[in-house]
């Protein structure tokens, strides 16, 4: 058995030696798509299947409040609150409370003060998802009492970066802003949740003063759900208590409801459907690659029909004939394969490299052993589908007729098959080219969306300032008096300013809900949550956001004096859309200062800016930074030439002032604008490449099938020329099949785009799934690709020397 296995083994890599150029091109094409398949299911598998390395974390949920009536800003929760629902939900075995936004904490005493990135969590924060502690200890429940001693987990990266992985450092005292935290332990090298951050602290060490404010929400819930509860069963047990808490705490916000989603999808955010929808466009390649190749096949097959035909002649067994064809085919695709694994091991490293940063675990994906059976799946199915043509060919080819014919030409039921692969070809590409137009005519729109700032040679950095030291918002306001005046004296700097949160600082911020002299508090419970940012005098001036009416925030708008705002025009219009807007007057909550539900007058209107995100518009508003009960330690500068030159000297002004305190987040506003369409920008080139791919292939398809009509039609061809056809006549006739068959393709792969597209909505900006622009182009792209890939051997047909045609047999 086995020496007869490789015998016919031997044969076959002989048959397709004897067919170089088939057997070439049939492994380049099954290469490319199974090495793009494998790579695309790589990161998928790694990214949106692999579960997050928790234990059960199958159960675990985010929870934050919506209210989508009004804005569709999640809403986070404080702590107090957090407390309450813990201990009323009959769902959840346990509440977890995460900050919503990283912040960090200052580090001195160790070199250089650095400001390290933290988040704040509740003591059970790693009991509940189940970690333990590589050295010493992580939090625990004692860590929320006030009472308690101070501590701090670290992940195992920053401790192995800032004190060399040294084990002795667990147990000691660290100052962090400004006071002395112990080193409970060390997390696990795997463990990296949130992302990027390098400290976990429990809600009393890390901000006292919150342990009883109600007033801010600024924390997420995660839930761990009991065993066969789902999170509809979650929202439906918390719905009501959490609106009761809400009506009776902060009856300013109206009705909220309870967005209840998987950790892990939470987690993925805009990626998920992202990499679903490459690894659908890179399957519809692997199908066109597939088809592709079965048409070459067939070709070949008809190719050495006479052969075969001598052989079933003499005696040979179909049986034979089909394992024949079937090792060939298992040949050509065990070359492609493994060609197509070593191509997809260095896509995903590419990928890794070149790749979007906001793609959650990228940096970890690799080769696994589902990767490994979803490629050995792949490589089955593809075998199977480029074996199964020849094999047919072998079986139920009738000898006498293909003896008759002479071979060479194609039977009507092969040549129907092939007209048929080829127009599924060009159909697949149809969609492929839609979905690749969608996709990057949203991201030419997103990257054509007007910012509302000049983002072009500024430098945004925060310079992060220990409560201890810096305990109240007018510390902070002083050190920025200090520190912009001697910014503005560096070389190279036109222009600066401080603001409490700087453009594409992340996608929370200051989500403030606001009321309008003279609405009921009815009306005002329906006004959409405002962006709330409070600046220094120079603000607008530094980032070019135009001044439309009235005046800029002034260095006299101070604490003691009425308050003062800025809107922008969004949100001139949508409260006051007959004007006049100067003068009017407006309140909003800020706890802790004399402004608190105090009136603003409105002074000037500016153009719209864009804080948190391209697709996300919204109502700014501006208050001085100086009635602002929130410490701003954000800065900006405009700069005649590289900003990203000025950071050594801006870190010198800023020690000059506070040797202790670090520069963190700086930051090209131009950089961070392009950071918000990387990856929509990837996904578009990904798309592109993907659907130029298999219209290549198509055109090849087309083009064999029209270069073997016409072999199979030379005797014909030389009698009609021999009978006085023209060339042009000729060349139509030829056209005309290659037009009916592109023609066939297109109207199928419009259609079928028309009916699959829908599922890249979330992709989409500005552009519907049905675009007719989008479908026309795809249509017109193909069609001519098409036509032109027929042009080449219908011209060499018009040619033709009638005295040869007439020849051949």
């Amino acid at each position: 058995m086995l020496d007869d296995f490789m015998t016919e083994l031997r044969q076959s890599a002989r048959s397709l030696a004897r067919t170089p150029s088939v057997t070439f091109a049939s492994i380049a094409c099954l290469a490319t798509a199974i090495g793009a398949s494998v790579a695309v299911f790589t990161i998928v598998n790694g990214v949106v299947l692999r579960t997050l390395p928790f234990p059960r974390a199958d159960r675990l949920v985010g929870i934050w409040g919506v209210a989508p009536g009004r804005d569709t800003v999640r809403r986070a929760f404080s702590w107090p609150d957090v407390r309450d629902i813990a201990g009323i939900g009959r769902s959840l075995e346990a509440v977890v409370a995460v900050q919503n936004t990283g912040t960090g904490m200052t580090l001195t005493g160790q070199d250089d003060p650095v400001q390290v990135p933290m988040r704040i969590v509740s003591g059970n924060f790693f009991d509940v998802l189940g970690v333990s502690a590589a050295i010493g200890r992580t939090l625990t429940t004692v860590d929320d009492d006030p009472a308690s001693p101070p501590s701090v987990v670290m992940s195992d990266g920053f401790w192995r970066r800032r004190f060399g992985a040294d084990p002795t450092v667990v147990g000691r005292s660290l100052t962090l802003d400004g006071r002395a935290f112990l080193l409970a332990g060390v997390a696990p090298r795997w463990f990296a949740y949130p992302a990027g951050t390098d400290l976990w602290v429990t809600v009393a060490h890390a901000v006292p003063e919150y342990v009883e404010e109600r007033g801010a929400g600024w924390m997420e819930m995660i839930g761990r759900m009991k065993k066969g509860v789902t999170p509809d069963g979650v929202r439906a047990d918390l719905s009501t208590p959490v609106d009761e808490i809400a009506r009776k705490f902060h009856p300013a916000r109206g009705r909220e409801e309870l967005s209840v989603m998987p950790l892990a999808r939470e987690l993925l955010g805009d990626t998920r459907p992202a990499l679903w929808a490459l690894l659908a466009a890179v399957l519809v390649l692997l199908a066109v690659a597939c088809t592709n190749v079965g048409g070459l096949l067939l070709v070949r097959g008809a190719a050495r029909a006479r052969d075969v035909a001598m052989r079933v002649a003499l005696g040979a067994e179909r049986s034979h004939l089909v394992r024949q064809a079937f090792a060939e085919s298992s040949l050509l695709v065990a070359a492609s394969g493994t060609l197509g694994l070593l191509l997809a091991i260095g896509l995903v490293e590419v990928a890794k490299l070149w790749g979007p940063a906001d793609i959650p675990r990228l940096a970890d994906v690799g080769v696994d052993g589902r990767v490994l059976a979803f490629a050995l799946g792949l490589v089955s199915i593809v075998t199977v589908l480029c074996a199964l043509i020849p094999a047919l060919q072998a079986t139920t080819a009738d000898v006498q007729t293909v003896l008759k014919r002479g071979g060479g030409a194609l039977s009507g039921d092969r040549a129907v098959l092939r007209r048929v692969l080829v127009s599924g070809e060009i159909a697949l590409s149809v969609v492929l080219i839609v979905a690749a137009g969608l996709v990057g005519r949203s991201f030419l729109k997103l990257r054509a969306v007007d910012v509302g700032f000049r983002a072009d040679r500024v430098l945004a950095f925060a310079v992060p300032q220990p409560p201890s030291r810096y305990p109240k918002a007018e510390d902070s306001l002083r050190f920025a008096d200090r520190l912009l005046p001697r910014l503005a004296t560096l070389p190279g700097v036109r222009r600066t300013a401080a603001v409490l949160l700087r453009p594409f600082w992340g996608t929370v911020g200051m989500d403030w809900s606001v009321i309008i002299e003279g609405q009921s508090p009815a009306d005002a419970r329906r006004n959409p949550l405002t962006n709330l940012e409070a600046i220094s005098p120079g603000y607008f001036a530094t980032l070019g956001i135009p001044l439309l009416e009235g005046r800029d925030i002034h260095a006299d708008d101070r604490d003691g004096r009425p308050g003062v705002a800025v809107v922008g025009r969004s949100f001139a219009r949508r409260f006051w859309p007959e004007g006049p807007v100067l003068g009017r007057r407006l309140q909003f909550p800020l706890p802790g200062s004399p402004y608190d539900k105090q009136w603003f007058t409105v002074v000037g209107i500016v153009g719209d800016a864009k804080y948190r995100g391209l697709r996300d518009p919204r109502l700014d508003l501006y208050i001085s930074s100086a009635q602002c009960p929130y410490p701003v330690q954000t800065f900006v500068l405009r700069a005649d030439g590289d900003p990203g030159t000025l950071a050594a000297a801006i870190r010198a002004e800023v020690r000059a002032i506070d040797r202790d305190l670090p520069i963190d987040d700086v930051v090209v506003l131009s950089d961070a604008v392009s950071q918000e369409v990387e990856h929509p920008r990837f996904t578009a080139a990904v798309f592109g490449l993907f659907a130029t791919t298999a219209t290549a292939l198509a055109a090849l398809g087309l083009g064999t099938i029209i270069s073997w009509q016409v072999r199979q039609r030379t005797r014909e061809i030389g009698i009609r020329v021999a009978l006085g056809a023209s060339s042009r006549q000729v060349m139509g006739l030829v056209m005309h099949d290659a037009a009916l068959l592109v023609a066939g393709g297109v109207v199928a792969g419009v259609l079928a785009a028309v009916a699959t597209t829908r599922f890249l909505r979330a992709l989409l900006f500005e552009v519907e799934p049905g675009d007719p622009v989008s479908l026309a182009a795809a249509a017109l792209v193909v069609a001519s690709v098409g036509l032109i890939s027929a042009y080449v051997p219908a011209r060499r047909t018009s040619r033709v020397d009638p005295l040869i045609a007439l020849r051949e047999e």
